[in-house]
């Protein structure tokens, strides 16, 4: 039996079944990416390591059908069965669905998130249930991915069992695997796709660099590789249409900071951490701004209760940070 090391694009979907399913993999020597005579996770991180790191090919027979070296014939899961017997090299994954990467801004102070959606537009009434997915995203070497997750997303709320994410190049790509049912594959948590997009997929950056205000936000395009697969039905299917997205890196607002370790108003220190907000001006710049000109202690105050009001809100600081911030302010402005 002739085969094609490396042939089936069930591998990473069979290593990700743990052994308990094989679907796709009919010639188990094929799987057997690394020809070690067994089928386990290291045959999947050697084709990931060929396709996305620039690690050796596949042993023979790769690239052309051939026999597989003596001493590691692993059979066939269905009997007499093998592409290369019977039609060639294997055919590409079944079309379906969409993966979205919605636009997303990166502030100063921190990565900014590009969210991935999927959604199936032709599932009419009845939403299609898949197993899973693999995610492949291409970025610039301006940006530097830092994180990959499923936090708040369907994958992790319907109890997704296998996550592998892996930043192959922190400035080029990265790569996610999620199967929702690795103890009894095809069966139990399954994620519903239908023509509302559904949130799958966290993929964070910072940017090497940020323009000066008010210079506009820089743009950089980060694209979802064509390696990007969702499985359904026991089978590895290539998305129908892939939407990337785009980075803005966001100026910068404040290049000159007051980059004390505390928020210090006159004489007064608040004791409470002089944060970098995400236009890249720290909260001591911003509260020195209510100061600029010669307000009175009532404009003081105000300008400096409203940004207190909003950091609250937005969860940079505590009630207890703003009382002692406030209360500084306060100090302040009866000794003038």
């Amino acid at each position: 039996m002739e085969i094609l090391q490396g042939e089936n694009y069930g591998t990473f979907q069979t290593v990700a079944n743990a052994g308990h399913d094989r679907h796709g993999c009919h010639a188990l020597d094929a799987c057997d990416s690394n020809n070690s005579g067994t089928i386990t996770s290291a045959d999947a991180n050697y084709l990931y390591n060929y396709m996305f790191n620039g690690g050796n090919p596949p042993p023979a027979p790769f690239s052309a059908c051939g026999v597989d070296p003596p001493g590691t014939h692993l059979g066939c899961s269905t009997p007499g069965h093998s592409w290369c017997d019977q039609n060639g090299p294997p055919p590409r994954p079944g079309e379906f669905g969409v993966l979205i990467m919605e636009d997303f801004g990166i502030p100063v102070n921190g990565p900014g998130t590009a969210q991935i959606f999927a959604a199936d537009f032709d599932a009419g009434k009845k939403a299609t249930q898949i197993q899973g997915f693999q995610i492949v995203v291409n970025s610039p070497p301006e940006l530097e991915l830092v994180e990959i997750n499923i936090a708040g997303t369907v994958p992790e709320q319907n109890g997704a069992e296998l996550v592998i994410a892996q930043i192959l190049d922190p400035h080029a790509l990265g790569l996610l695997v999620v199967v929702m049912d690795a103890t009894e594959p095809f069966k139990l948590q399954t994620i519903p796709l239908d023509d509302t997009p559904v949130h799958i997929a966290n993929f964070l950056y910072s940017c090497s660099e940020h323009p000066v205000a008010p210079e506009p936000a820089v743009q950089h395009g980060v694209f979802l590789s064509n390696f990007s697969r969702l499985f359904k039905d026991g089978e590895v299917s290539e998305p129908l249409q892939l939407e990337d997205g785009i980075a803005f890196c966001l100026p910068d607002e404040c290049v000159v900071s007051d980059e004390s370790p505390t928020v210090v108003i006159g004489d007064c220190d608040s004791g409470v951490e002089n944060l970098l907000l995400a236009d890249g001006c720290t909260m001591a710049d911003k509260i020195a701004a209510c100061t600029a000109g010669t307000p009175s202690h009532k404009q003081l105050m105000g300008c400096i209760d409203a940004l207190l009001s909003v950091w609250k809100e937005t969860g940079v600081i505590t009630q207890n940070d703003s009382t002692l911030i406030h209360n500084c302010a306060v100090n302040t402005g009866k000794k003038k």
